[in-house]
């Protein structure tokens, strides 16, 4: 068996890096987000509570918005959609809206901060149509 030689990574610079893994010669790349252990989100289900499941949304009906709001207190609320890397909202609501969603489906991950360095998310997957 060929020893695995890694190259282009470095655990100590945040950010997106490309990590490239060669094996006998034969090369395979891969992305990977190197981020710092201050800021770092936890995927837990966690009790968030006050959020819908099973969400439909229209461009053209009448269900074209939905006001989402987390019940609890956490001392940092994120809101993002369709995995973007920066918050859509900063607070503990969130109004959905069709015009700003691709047709088909959809993801809205909210993220709470608990408390220091202790985070929980929650993803909720819905659907928009015409």
């Amino acid at each position: 068996m060929n020893a695995a030689d890694v190259s282009g990574y470095n655990a100590n610079t945040p950010g997106t890096q490309t990590l490239t893994v060669t094996i006998g010669g034969k090369n395979v790349q891969f992305t990977v987000k190197v981020q710092t252990t201050g800021n770092v989100a936890v995927n837990l289900e966690y009790p968030i509570s006050g959020i819908p499941d099973n969400i439909v949304l229209s461009k053209t009906g009448t269900l074209a918005s939905i006001a989402l709001e987390i019940t609890g207190t956490y001392t940092i609320y994120a809101w993002y959609l369709n995995a973007d890397e920066t918050p859509t909202s900063t607070s503990d609501g969130y109004t959905l809206n069709a015009a700003n969603c691709r047709i088909g489906t959809n993801v809205l991950t909210v993220e709470v901060r608990v408390s220091g360095d202790r985070y929980y998310s929650k993803k909720i997957t819905f659907t928009v149509t015409k």
